[in-house]
């Protein structure tokens, strides 16, 4: 089973967006995080990931784990 976050950018359109995935007959649960600490770590994960992204692309350069180290 594969597993998605989407972010919303309209809150209004909330309601609707989970309505239609209910319709849906391949998708087995739908779950809808708010707030929770849970929800922070994953968002946090996925900037990093999306860090990382940029870093092989040649986008942005990431700091040395060394330097980071050392600032602390």
């Amino acid at each position: 089973m594969d597993q998605y976050i989407v972010s919303l950018k309209d809150r209004s359109k909330r309601k609707l967006f989970l309505e239609l995935l209910k319709q849906l007959d391949f998708v087995e649960d739908v779950k809808e995080l708010k707030g929770s600490a849970k929800t922070k770590s994953i968002t946090e994960f996925m900037a990093a990931l999306n860090e990382v992204k940029q870093h092989q692309a040649g986008e942005i350069k990431l700091r040395k784990a060394k330097d980071f180290l050392n600032e602390i």
